[in-house]
């Protein structure tokens, strides 16, 4: 059976239940049990759901049902459909939101910056503020009502510019547990990272995806580089890499949702990844001695769609492939990072991946990449092979 988490953000602290159907009037409904909201925030989990089903679902708010109805499709199909991109100034409401609906995705992945706030007052009414202004856009709401989506925030919307777990915004992280839909959480304490990984069925083959919180716990950019500095910290990264070392996870595919551009030249002081290279070559030699061939990165952060193959993304002896997926709605950049991209990079507003999964042989995943900008058109096509 499948199942879906749905949260409810409401005006005010009230009684508030789920009503959830597969018509689309909410016909005779089930309905969720009742919670009153803390912080105006309800959080509810569905489950014994049938799969590659769509439902409807609407809030009913003291007894009565809103007119406002949202939709999702539970998976279950041979192929999964993925959207993924990040980045949007503060109040955006651009069409690109509409267009990622119309590609009907399985799953949208937003990568990080979700606003542009740069929030640096550790408060949850601050926190929970700027969410409430990207989701009082018509665009984005509707996306995020219709699409099942996962984000992971990155230093716009976790605290200030080039965040760290020294700006001391914890309400970032207590918010993120309290109201972002995820799968579940590796800690349940409020302030800890929010670091998470869940598993999709591909026609049979497993699919990893790996949610790491790459502000929470991170070491100020302006540390030395060397085996103390750290973007994921001691115990996240214990976490991640025994995922690729757990015997469990033979013969499957990782995606790794990798906030910070992953390919950045060493660059000391730098906020993405090639600030914090010793940290990148340790985990690229324990992936290349664990899952080698078997690890896809998404980054968003650098405000461009550019794919690597892996060839100027070897790192540890392992070479990832590599899909920069950016920006929704931010001014393009042709230079942060200063990788090379084998696939080419492109550099204009409004722009995200549509991925495709499909299995192409008994222990082989293809992944169809189409890079695309706010009208539908294609920027770029990529399709690597993983032989699990």
């Amino acid at each position: 059976m499948s199942g879906a988490t749905i949260s409810i953000r409401t005006t005010r602290n009230t009684n508030v239940r789920l009503a959830y159907s597969t018509d689309s009037g909410l016909a005779s409904p089930s309905y969720s049990a009742s919670q009153v909201t803390i912080d105006r925030t309800a959080k509810f989990i569905l489950t014994g759901l049938d799969p590659n089903t769509r439902y409807y679902y609407g809030a009913e708010i003291d007894g009565i049902l809103q007119a406002t109805i949202g939709t999702f499709k539970t998976l279950g199909a041979t192929t999964l459909k993925v959207c993924v991109s990040g980045d949007a100034s503060s109040g955006s409401n651009a069409a690109v939101y509409d267009t990622i609906r119309t590609e009907a995705p399985d799953l949208f992945l937003h990568l990080g910056d979700i606003h542009y706030d740069d929030n640096f007052l550790n408060s949850e009414a601050v926190v929970n503020g700027s969410l409430d202004r990207v989701f009082a856009q018509a665009k984005p709401a509707q996306l995020f009502r219709d699409i099942p989506s996962l984000w992971i925030y990155d230093d716009h919307d976790f605290g200030p510019n080039d965040s760290h777990a020294g700006s001391g915004m914890t309400a970032s992280s207590s918010m993120y547990r309290k109201r972002a839909p995820s799968y579940p959480l590796q800690s349940s304490t409020s302030t800890d990272p929010v670091y998470h990984s869940f598993e999709i069925n591909v026609d049979g083959i497993g699919v990893v995806f790996i949610v790491t919180d790459q502000r929470a716990a991170a070491s100020d950019k302006t540390a030395t580089d060397n085996s103390s500095k750290t973007m994921l910290g001691t115990t996240q990264k214990t976490w991640f890499k025994g995922l690729f070392s757990n015997p469990a996870n033979d013969g499957k595919l990782f995606v790794w949702l990798c906030s910070r551009a992953w390919g950045g030249v060493a660059t000391a002081g730098a906020d993405h990844w090639g600030g914090f290279t010793t940290e990148r070559t340790e985990l690229g030699a324990h992936i290349h001695a664990e899952a080698p061939g078997r690890c896809l990165v998404l980054s968003a952060d650098m405000h461009s769609l550019a794919f690597d193959n892996g060839t100027n993304h070897t790192f540890g002896s392992e070479p990832f492939v590599t899909l920069q997926c950016s920006p929704l709605d931010r001014t393009g950049d042709t230079t942060y990072g200063g990788a090379t991209y084998s696939q080419g990079q492109y550099t204009n507003n409004g722009q995200f991946a549509v991925l495709t999964f499909a299995k192409t042989g008994a222990s082989q995943i293809t992944v169809a990449a189409v890079g695309k900008n706010a009208a539908g058109s294609t920027l770029v096509t990529y399709s690597p092979v993983f032989n699990l």
